[in-house]
């Protein structure tokens, strides 16, 4: 979320947030997986604007 709030970075934000995601599930973590989905929600609208 730093990356995002600060450098407004969404490309970096979202790659890393996606990339938490895996790692939680190849670790079987469903408190990260479900953290990393949070983050994600909250920048999604951004991402959006992004491929239009």
């Amino acid at each position: 979320m730093y990356r995002f709030n600060e450098s407004k970075d969404i490309h970096s934000a979202t790659e890393l947030m996606l990339e938490g995601l895996n790692q939680s599930i190849a670790m079987g973590s469903s408190k990260i997986m479900t953290s990393c989905l949070a983050m994600f929600e909250k920048i999604r609208d951004h991402i959006e604007l992004l491929k239009k």
